[in-house]
């Protein structure tokens, strides 16, 4: 049996300053937790450290790709408008 699930973690219009520090504080946390599982399964030699290590390569980029944006908003006055839902499905 496959079970579907949606969560809204984040809705609404954000300064470009108060979008940057919800946005790059979650990057941050992810980036870190993923140093933390890399480091982790290197010590125990156990797990995928390729994966984890490549997913902090991923949300770095991430991480400049979204300051670049809220420089842009910030110079152009505008606000932004974020909307993001988790999805997830219980598979076996």
């Amino acid at each position: 049996m496959k079970k579907d699930y949606q969560f809204k973690l984040i809705e609404g219009d954000f300064t470009a300053e108060r979008a940057r520090k919800v946005l790059i504080q979650m990057i941050n946390h992810k980036i870190d937790f993923h140093n933390v599982e890399s480091f982790s399964n290197q010590e125990r030699n156990v797990g995928d450290v390729d994966h984890a290590r490549k997913r902090v390569v991923e949300l770095e980029q991430v991480r400049k790709d979204l300051h670049k944006t809220f420089e842009e908003a910030e110079k152009l006055g505008m606000n932004l408008q974020i909307s993001g839902t988790i999805e997830i499905t219980m598979t076996r």
